[in-house]
């Protein structure tokens, strides 16, 4: 029963998205399979991988980027 407990449900990133809002200012949204959307703002890219790397063991590669001009034209 304990054990059960102490489980966590197996989750898998779905999508990873990094985005530039306006120089300096980076959103990163994370959506798991739970559909679970996790978004955290951040100073710069370099923190913004470094937390995706830390928490999520995911690496910079698999991170969707977008700069603020190709945002801006959606």
């Amino acid at each position: 029963m304990l054990l059960h407990l102490l489980m966590k449900p197996t989750t898998f990133i779905k999508t990873a998205e990094l985005v530039e809002l306006k120089p300096k200012k980076y959103l990163l949204c994370v959506e798991e399979s739970n559909a679970y959307i996790e978004r955290n703002s951040f100073n710069s890219t370099g923190a913004a991988y470094a937390f995706a790397l830390t928490r999520y063991s995911l690496p910079k590669h698999l991170i969707n980027f977008y700069p603020l001009e190709d945002y801006e034209s959606f």
